[in-house]
């Protein structure tokens, strides 16, 4: 490695390796041999920083130019179903980073029997397979598959040798992120994305609204206005026990008077929203 630098892996506070151990990642990591610190990351789930120990700059962060996205299988259906996977894919393709990693641990499906058995991706197969070909097909992002999270965590570790090893060949400029021709400091980059991140999420759920035939740019601002998040208004709809409340909420959601969404509208964005499974036409 680079003299007076050190790489370390930066594992955002939320994730862990068991629900009961909040603190295992970095144990199994550090016993795997890599350097890591837990931080409140507003985007992705692990970062790489390079700290400079160098005379005079004892202390400073620098970002690298990789972030990864991890999703567990059940987080994966979860985030398709509330459309936080497209706020997440948008917020981390927004970034000026250049290696965007979305890290899905995906079980292998189960062994071929005589008596049928159900399918390991029970009635959302064909979302998942749809969101893993989109992921794949985007040109700024690198799908990465593992079976669980130890294949995560070893991901991780042959990532982190791999930095250290460019860092000590191709010098510290070969592995860190840029942003207006600068290095990126690790706080500059938690603040701005900190600052961005309810902007953007409303931006994002106005576009999909959008996508819904008959909804203007006016009803999905005046929507978002009460409902920032995709995740907020879903969350809304479900809390109303009958299809009736939920296109009222709609209606009024769009504004009063002429501005209120067409009760047919109202019905069809509730079907859209309030859909738990996708079919195989998706």
């Amino acid at each position: 490695m680079a003299t007076g630098y050190s790489l370390h892996l930066i594992l955002d506070t939320r994730e862990t390796f068991q629900r009961s151990f909040p603190n295992s990642f970095q144990i199994q990591l550090e016993s795997m041999g890599v350097r890591c610190e837990r931080r409140a990351l507003n985007i992705g789930d692990f970062a790489w920083i390079v700290r400079d120990n160098t005379i005079g700059n004892e202390g400073k962060e620098w970002m690298c130019d990789w972030i990864v996205e991890r999703k567990a299988f059940d987080d994966l259906i979860a985030s398709i179903k509330d459309a936080r996977l497209v706020d997440q894919k948008l917020r981390l393709t927004t970034t000026s980073f250049k290696h965007l990693v979305y890290l899905v641990e995906m079980p292998p499906p189960p062994p071929p029997t005589r008596a049928a058995q159900p399918s390991h991706l029970n009635n959302q197969g064909p979302a998942v397979r749809t969101t893993l070909a989109q992921l794949q097909l985007h040109p700024r992002i690198f799908l990465k598959q593992t079976s669980n999270a130890v294949g995560t965590l070893q991901y991780l570790q042959r990532l982190t040798l791999a930095l250290e090893k460019r860092l000590g060949e191709s010098g510290l400029d070969s592995i860190l992120a840029q942003q207006d021709g600068e290095r990126l400091e690790f706080e500059k980059f938690h603040r701005n994305m900190d600052r961005a991140k309810n902007l953007k999420l409303e931006i994002v759920t106005r576009n999909m609204l959008r996508c819904i035939k008959g909804v203007s740019m006016e009803k999905a601002v005046a929507i978002t206005r009460t409902y920032p998040t995709m995740r907020s208004l879903i969350k809304a709809l479900h809390a109303l026990p009958t299809a009736e409340e939920q296109e009222a909420l709609l209606r009024s959601a769009g504004g009063t008077g002429r501005k209120a969404i067409p009760a047919a509208l109202a019905k069809k964005m509730r079907t859209i929203l309030c859909a738990r499974s996708y079919d195989a036409e998706g």
